[in-house]
């Protein structure tokens, strides 16, 4: 292995097999070829550490191992290291073929050669495009988007570096080409509050799960992307209740920004998110996917040949054997995505008809980012037929006006469940908030001061309609040490039951034509194979933003597409680092890209988290993509495998479990149908000390009077 500088001679890597580095020396520019013919060894770590030394010294150069493919700093030039030639990284195990290519090609740098590469399917100097096509255009969307378009930006400096070119065209030379589907007329996924009341809409059945006064049960400093903090303008105070301190002047200070916010400022966050970075442009709103399609090896060489066949026209270049080169096609396969438009078209006057129209376009990556908060899942009860009154699932709520006076039985007490039967508390007779974890008949408060209630699960209805809810069979024991027996109780006259019990996921555009084995039956909560809840696992160009679920989600999905990015662009073999800014890079040791593991292995990792029953013990196969309190190792791990692992990042994400178990805390000790004194907490992050600080906390203020 060697590097080259311009007017200084090549210099060469010999390896030391007994401490494990990489000593460089001067050489004459003949003995290069020496490098032809080295002892096959190969590089499994990409440096993320920064070097400097003189070319005309005469004292070797030690390098480590693990710091090989990181950009170097060379007294007489900046040059990015990047040992790669056409689609194949240049390592000694490569045919002896393409090592004469890449030695040509770095010898012509060394010279001082303005002669640009010709480099199969690409075109005279340019990049080929790598299209990715990320479905949906939520926070999960837009977060992958962001990672590409953060990936072209690394990708602009390096180029700027190696050509001295202060000039470029980002749409024209941005290597990684993304296009963002987006079914409805604006992104922001389930945050985008469709108001039931409006004029016309009353009657429609409700497909969004994002009700009118709902606000989020995780503070906004703990929810945010990392790159791109959240900052409430001074007309978003008015949403919540706000808290001032005495200056002691007599004047109220102004009051600290709230931490529990309203879907109508994440909404906005998301809007100045996609603002701020220029994700609206590549946007296609109005486009429903309706089938993603692997394509087959042979459909992937025509793709091949057709682009090459393309850059070849447009640059009039002529690359000889080096057109059967293994290119990206050849690696992962590439995905054919069909959608469709509606367009309205006026006839005679007429009122406008809608025309569909379907489209078709290969790519090659798929992010997967339709979220799975869109198919209600209904727990099966029997003798749910007998049940005469109003059913409806949680997607469905949204004024709690609408269940005045009413008797209601909630089923599920996990966070919508809870919140839901607490707003509904406020106006109804009786609300029964059934809990699967929950063992007996619970009250709170005095009789008519707290209309909820906590019960047992839902276990069966009754021929007259009665609601029956049981706990299990060994409940544990009484105070007084005997042993308790299953009970059963029942609620009659009930109006309305509402399922509170979560989502199915759904992708209505995979099938059996999709050349892709997925599996998600209805109930079971789980996807396989995936390999890191992420990856399919037989074909990594297809990828899932956003499946586990009890998570902090804007950082979760901010990890792993950046994962995604990282693994894509070494597959590709255009970049031999990841998708990192230099002040991501700064100060790094031992951080570098994992490349992922072979299909065998991830198989086999993919039929293991599949028949896990998740992380817990005992587990069960809903909780397959429950990460809960194991979420934090997982985001290292996504941090590591996408190469942005540093003290940094290790401190952000202790923070982020601070907070969140602060939260989850405070969250926990308020009784169902009481107020929910938590959300008025503000917090203020402190990442250098991995903790937080509390500027307001009712809950503090009221145990410090009790006190």
């Amino acid at each position: 292995f060697f590097l080259s500088f311009q007017r200084i001679p090549s210099h060469y890597l010999s390896s030391n097999k007994h401490d494990n580095k990489f000593i460089m020396t001067r050489i004459s520019p003949s003995s290069v070829l020496s490098l032809l013919f080295l002892a096959p060894f190969s590089f499994t770590h990409l440096i993320q550490r920064t070097h400097s030394f003189s070319p005309h010294s005469s004292s070797p150069l030690t390098i480590p191992s693990h710091a090989l493919f990181h950009p170097i700093q060379s007294s007489t030039r900046r040059v990015i290291l990047s040992p790669t030639l056409g689609k194949a990284t240049c390592h000694p195990r490569l045919p002896l073929r393409r090592r004469f290519q890449f030695v040509a090609s770095m010898a012509m740098r060394a010279n001082g050669s303005n002669q640009e590469e010709k480099i199969p399917g690409r075109g005279k100097g340019k990049a080929e495009k790598i299209k990715i096509a990320v479905i949906g255009g939520g926070a999960a969307g837009l977060a992958s988007a962001r990672a590409c378009l953060r990936a072209n930006q690394l990708l602009s400096q390096s180029s700027k570096l190696q050509n001295n070119d202060d000039e470029r065209d980002d749409d024209e030379n941005d290597m990684l080409e993304v296009t963002i589907f987006e079914s409805r007329r604006s992104f922001g996924g389930i945050w985008r509050y469709d108001d039931a009341s409006d004029e016309g809409k009353r009657m429609k059945t409700k497909d969004r799960p994002m009700y009118r006064n709902l606000r989020t049960n995780l503070p906004k400093e703990l929810m945010a992307f990392r790159e791109f903090p959240w900052i409430l303008d001074d007309n978003d105070f008015g949403d919540v209740v706000n808290k001032g301190g005495d200056t002691g002047s007599g004047h109220k200070s102004p009051p600290p920004p709230p931490s529990y916010v309203t879907h109508r400022q994440v909404a906005d966050y998301l809007d100045k998110y996609a603002k701020h970075f220029g994700i609206e442009k590549y946007v296609r709103f109005g486009c429903r996917v309706t089938q993603l399609t692997v394509l087959t090896e042979d459909e992937n060489k025509k793709v091949e040949e057709m682009t090459t066949a393309v850059d070849e026209k447009k640059e009039g270049s002529n690359h000889g054997e080096m057109q059967s080169t293994p290119s990206f096609y050849s690696c992962w396969p590439s995905i054919s995505l069909e959608w469709t438009t509606v367009t309205y078209e006026h006839v005679n006057g007429n009122d406008p008809t809608p025309r569909m129209q379907t489209h078709r376009e290969t790519f090659h990556h798929a992010l997967i980012c339709n979220g799975h908060y869109s198919l209600p899942s209904f727990p099966p009860i029997p003798g749910l037929r007998n049940f005469s009154g109003r059913i409806l699932h949680a997607i469905e709520y949204d004024d709690p006006l609408d269940f005045k006076g009413q008797t209601v039985v909630c089923i599920g007490a996990r966070a919508s469940g809870a919140d839901i039967a607490k707003e509904i508390g406020g106006v109804a007779a009786e609300v029964f908030l059934s809990d699967s974890g929950c063992e007996r008949w619970e009250e709170f408060g005095t009789k008519g001061e707290n209309v909820v209630k906590r019960v047992p699960r839902t276990s069966w209805i009754d021929d007259e309609g009665g609601v029956h809810f049981s706990s299990s069979a060994s409940s544990g024991e009484d105070d007084d040490g005997s042993t308790q027996k299953k009970q059963e109780w029942v609620v009659k006259n009930v109006d309305t039951l509402i399922f509170c019990s979560g989502y199915d996921y759904d992708f209505p555009f995979i099938n059996k034509m999709s050349n892709l084995e997925l599996s998600f039956p209805s109930g079971e909560r789980r996807v396989q194979p995936l390999y890191e809840q992420l990856w399919h696992a037989q074909y990594p160009s297809v990828s899932f933003i956003g499946l586990p679920h009890s998570v902090v989600p804007f950082p979760l999905f901010e990890l792993q597409a950046n994962a995604v990015v990282s693994q894509l662009l070494l597959q590709s073999s255009s970049l031999s680092s990841s998708s990192l800014t230099e002040k991501e890079t700064e100060g790094l040791i031992e951080s570098q890209v994992v490349p992922l593991p072979s299909l065998q292995e991830r198989m086999e990792k993919a039929r293991l988290d599949a028949t896990s029953g998740g992380p817990e013990s005992p587990g069960r196969v809903q909780d397959t993509h429950f990460l809960g309190s194991h979420q934090w190792d997982y985001c290292l791990k996504m941090a590591k495998i996408g190469g942005v692992y540093d003290e940094s990042m290790e401190n952000y994400i202790a923070t982020n479990k601070a907070l969140y178990d602060r939260s989850g805390k405070e969250r926990k000790q308020i009784l169902p149908g009481k107020k929910d004194k938590y959300r008025e907490t503000r917090f203020q992050r402190d990442d250098k000390n991995q903790t937080y600080r509390i500027i307001y906390s009712e809950m503090e203020e009221e145990k410090s009077t009790v006190s």
